[in-house]
């Protein structure tokens, strides 16, 4: 867009690539399939869910959770401080 606006390139450092494989192809289409041949609502309702909590858990960032221990003895605290990460 901005090289049609009349911005010049002049280097690129580097172009990430990845392969994309629909990995929870078979998951979501099952899941779809008895969604769709379900009975009750409850059913219908219990595979929407399923299909949410899949994709969910997949795309949440594990790296902002953090596990916290409050500890108030000194000698403990040191085993933790020394125990590598």
């Amino acid at each position: 867009m901005y090289t049609q606006l009349g911005m010049k390139v002049q280097k690129i450092n580097r172009v990430p690539a990845f392969d994309q494989k629909p990995y929870l192809h078979r998951t979501f289409y099952s899941t779809w399939k008895n969604r769709k041949q379900a009975r009750s609502n409850f059913e219908k309702d219990l595979y929407k869910l399923l299909s949410n909590a899949v994709y969910g858990k997949t795309i949440k960032q594990l790296r902002l959770h953090m596990h916290i221990k409050l500890i108030s003895d000194p000698n403990v605290a040191k085993c933790y401080i020394w125990r590598a990460t």
